[in-house]
C-alpha cells in the first residue's frame, strides 16, 4: 500500500476481492498438488476439476492486478535507485 494509493470504495472491493482470490488459489494450489491433475471418476481418471476453477482464478487475479493499475511500476518522486535507508 505504500507504493500505490488505492482509497476509492470501489478499489478497495477490487483489492479485498483480489486478496480472497489470491486466498483461494493458494488453497486450490494445495489441493490440486495432494490430489494429483488426475482424479478417479465413475469412468477411470479425469482431469481434476479444480484445474479450471485455477485457471478461472489465475485469470481473474491478472485481470483484476491489471484493472487496479498494479501491473505498472509506480511513479518514485525521484528518479534513479532508491537510497538503502529509504523505506518502502
Amino acid at each position: 500500500m505504500n507504493q500505490y494509493e488505492i482509497l476509492d470504495a470501489g478499489g478497495l472491493e477490487l483489492l479485498s476481492q483480489l486478496c480472497l482470490a489470491l486466498d483461494d488459489l493458494d488453497s486450490t494450489s494445495a489441493t490440486i498438488e495432494r490430489d494429483g491433475f488426475l482424479v478417479r471418476g465413475r469412468n477411470g481418471l479425469k482431469e481434476n476439476p479444480l484445474l479450471r476453477h485455477q485457471l478461472g482464478l489465475r485469470s481473474f487475479i491478472s485481470r483484476t492486478i491489471a484493472r487496479l493499475g498494479l501491473d505498472v511500476e509506480p511513479i518514485r518522486p525521484t528518479s534513479g535507485r532508491p537510497s538503502v535507508w529509504e523505506d518502502d
